[in-house]
C-alpha cells in the first residue's frame, strides 16, 4: 500500500495510526513528499514493490494537478484520496483522479475508521511485507 501524506496535522497522525493498525505493518511505503512518490511510481515496476491500493492526502490543488499529470502511473493502483477541507476545486481535481473513494479529514472519526480498516485490509492482502517511509 502507498500512502501519501502531503501535511502533518493531529488529525493526520490519528489517521496515519489508524491505517498502519489496521496495515499490520504490511507493505506500507509511506511518503511525505511528492517528488520523492513521483520517482517511486517512475521506476520499472520489476523494480518496485506491487503496490494495488494508494490513500492520497494532497494539502493542495497544485499537488492535485501534479498527481492528474501522472495518472498513467496510478492505472493499476487503487486510489483513495482524502482532501483537508471540501474545497470545490480540491474537489473536481480528486474526481479527475477516479478515486474508488473520496474522504473528507473532518468526517467522523468512526466513518474515517471503517473506510481505513478495509483500506488496510485491501493492502495486506494485496502486496508483500514492507514498511519503510520516504
Amino acid at each position: 500500500m502507498i500512502l501519501y501524506v502531503g501535511h502533518q496535522s493531529e488529525r493526520m497522525d490519528q489517521i496515519i495510526y489508524i491505517l498502519t493498525n489496521y496495515a499490520d505493518g504490511y507493505a506500507l511505503k509511506r511518503f511525505m513528499h511528492l517528488e520523492k512518490l513521483i520517482h517511486y511510481l517512475h521506476q520499472p515496476p520489476q523494480k518496485r514493490t506491487t503496490h494495488t491500493v494508494a490513500l492520497l492526502a494532497p494539502r493542495s490543488v497544485y499537488e492535485m494537478k501534479v498527481m492528474h499529470r501522472i495518472a498513467n502511473l496510478w492505472a493499476d493502483i487503487r486510489l483513495f484520496v482524502l482532501l483537508p477541507d471540501q474545497n470545490a476545486e480540491m474537489i473536481r481535481q480528486a474526481h479527475r483522479l477516479h478515486p474508488r473513494c473520496l474522504l473528507f479529514q473532518d468526517e467522523p472519526l468512526g466513518y474515517l475508521k471503517s473506510v481505513l480498516q478495509r483500506l488496510g485490509s485491501l493492502g495486506r492482502m494485496n502486496s508483500t511485507r514492507e514498511s519503510p517511509i520516504s
